[in-house]
């Protein structure tokens, strides 16, 4: 994605390999990879490179922007999941509502 929206060519990882894997492997693990990859698009979605920090790093999204991103898409996924489990009207069918109005 850097290369994408920024043009880097080059991907340097946060402080070194090892702390980036595993970041993003506890990461993997607390939220998924579905809820991980949405955080990972809204904080390139949001990031605006600097002449001293061009590209985003995975270790730099886990570590200080996913924090804050991650409330707001759980609760988005929270919302979904009650929409679906939870029947319209109780449960009762068109004819059921009719009858009990």
């Amino acid at each position: 994605m850097n290369r994408e929206q920024f043009g880097i060519e080059t991907y340097i990882p946060m402080r070194n390999w090892r702390f980036e894997q595993g970041v993003v492997k506890r990461a993997l693990e607390t939220y998924g990879a579905d809820l991980l990859k949405r955080a990972f698009d809204e904080c390139f979605r949001t990031y605006r490179p600097s002449r001293e920090f061009p590209l985003l790093t995975a270790g730099f999204c886990v570590a200080y922007r996913i924090n804050s991103i991650m409330p707001k898409l759980q609760a988005e996924e929270k919302r979904k999941q009650d929409a679906v489990t939870i029947p319209v009207n109780g449960g009762m069918c068109t004819k059921e509502v009719a009858g009990w109005l």
